[in-house]
């Protein structure tokens, strides 16, 4: 397994969430892998990938996992980029004033 690329650590840092389409794209291009090589990597069409690509559809679960393993990225990142799990609820600070 790899690490996650430094990419997708400093997307982290600008944005909430990464949008699914967004990381399979920087991940294809960092890796210097074409669609139908993730594809077949991660047992789903080639199809598939590219409609995921263009924002027409998200992977499922399964999907999401084996693309967490073939990554190396964490499988809540993909999960959360892919629309599968909600976003960490932001913290609210109340500044209270003591009588």
């Amino acid at each position: 397994m790899t690490k996650p690329s430094t990419w997708l650590q400093n997307e982290r840092v600008r944005t909430k969430t990464v949008p699914i389409r967004k990381l399979l794209a920087n991940l294809l291009r960092e890796r210097n892998l074409r669609a139908s090589h993730l594809a077949a990597a991660i047992g789903v069409s080639h199809a598939t990938v590219g409609r995921w690509l263009k924002g027409e559809d998200i992977p499922t679960a399964r999907s999401c996992y084996r693309l967490a393993e073939f990554s190396g990225i964490p499988i809540e990142d993909i999960l959360r980029s892919a629309g599968h799990i909600p976003e960490p609820a932001m913290e609210l600070s109340c500044k209270h004033s003591k009588p």
